[in-house]
């Protein structure tokens, strides 16, 4: 069951359920599910190849027929419409000939028996987090978290918070075949389909809402694995679907635990406030994050919940933010190292960012560079700050 989505969720305003082999149309062409990329709470993706008569035309470049692209069907409601609508906006703020947000393609209207979906169809990428980051080169990783910085750096200036930056919603391109015989290839490395029948005990349950089956995902990251580290990494970030306009109040800050920012814990599970605003400093927080993990190979949060995370950062960073220190006397606690230098605490984490790094010069530098964005106060540096840190002094034109 980990490696599919849950099964009760094909319920009126949930996912869609789709075959292999179905057809979709959009305002720039037609796409024919092949296989299923990935799944998450909200949306099943899948691996489709575009079957238009004429080529369609995207935001940066034409995408001929046969060419595959990455279907995005969220489940039933308004949300798809408005990831759709931020996906965009990033695509607009792009001012180089490498974009770093994904590739919007067409938007497709999706009416089933779960409701009203709003496909999204994007380019192809390879998530970080079935890479095997930790296993390329250390040159490559570097020029990962450049790129990363870049992709951020792009999706603020359309005035918009990604508000999920982590491994798993941040991908690498890669060259894809078009050309049928090729494709037949790739289709055949890929392995054969694994189906799951849906068949309910109860009659009655066998609606039009479940689909005939369900597909386990492909090995998508594991068929591009060796063709990683010798590619240059062109970094793209994806799935908007937790994205805002900056300055937006929301009800609930909706994202995995390496993304949360402690303030916005902290916000939620100690002053217990209904609605907080989101800022891009939010963002430069799960940025950091993400660059830790690239370095490193390992996450600097694991097995946690929101609740627990102002307390953990403030463990780990030796120090009490001054607005949180009445909550941190409110009950005994261990005491804190006092010392002004301390940077999560654990001896373990600077040995894992010196073996990640090329050598002890490198890692004094992206040590330096992430206590700016990992810092608990929320004045945190810009992504255009960001770009010209000295440890990045070697990725500068």
């Amino acid at each position: 069951m980990d490696e599919t989505e849950d099964i009760t969720f094909y319920m009126p305003g949930g996912y869609h359920p789709v075959r292999i082999g179905d057809m979709f149309s959009g305002a720039k062409g037609q796409y024919r599910i092949m296989h299923k990329l990935g799944f998450g709470a909200y949306a099943t993706v899948w691996l489709a190849q575009t079957v238009s008569a004429c080529d369609t035309v995207s935001a940066s470049h034409t995408v001929p027929s046969r060419a595959f692209v990455a279907l995005k069907i969220p489940t039933a409601g308004d949300h798809g419409f408005d990831e759709a609508e931020m996906l965009e906006a990033a695509n607009a703020a792009a001012d180089s000939e490498h974009p770093h947000a994904s590739e919007f393609i067409d938007k497709i209207p999706v009416h089933g028996p779960n409701g009203l979906h709003c496909g999204i169809v994007t380019e192809v990428v390879v998530p970080l987090a079935s890479a095997g980051v930790c296993f390329q080169p250390l040159r490559w990783r570097k020029e990962v978290a450049y790129g990363m910085v870049q992709a951020m750096a792009q999706v603020h200036r359309a005035a918009v918070v990604h508000g999920d930056f982590h491994m798993a919603n941040i991908g690498v391109t890669i060259p894809l075949p078009t050309d049928a015989q090729a494709q037949e290839k790739l289709m055949q490395d890929l392995g054969e389909y694994e189906l799951t029948l849906v068949l309910p005990i109860d009659p009655t349950k066998q609606t039009a809402s479940l689909p005939p089956y369900i597909v386990t995902p492909c090995r998508w990251a594991d068929h591009h694995f060796n063709d990683l580290g010798g590619m240059e990494p062109q970094i793209k970030v994806y799935d908007f679907g937790n994205a805002y306009r900056v300055g937006t109040e929301i009800p609930a800050f909706r994202c995995a635990v390496e993304a949360y920012a402690p303030e916005i814990a902290f916000a939620e599970c100690v002053e217990k406030k209904e609605r907080v605003p989101i800022a891009f400093s939010s963002d430069v927080w799960a940025l950091g994050s993400a660059i830790f993990e690239t370095i490193t190979g390992t996450t600097l949060f694991r097995n946690i919940s929101p609740a627990m995370l102002p307390e953990r950062a403030v463990q780990m960073a030796g120090k009490v933010p001054p607005q949180w220190q009445a909550w941190w006397d409110s009950k005994p606690r261990e005491p804190l190292s006092g010392d002004p230098d301390a940077w999560w605490a654990d001896p373990d984490q600077r040995d894992w960012i010196v073996n990640g790094c090329a050598d002890e010069e490198d890692a004094n530098a992206a040590i330096c560079f992430l206590k700016k964005l990992l810092a608990l106060e929320p004045s945190r540096p810009s992504c255009e700050e960001i770009l010209q840190d000295p440890w990045f002094e070697d990725m500068l034109p």
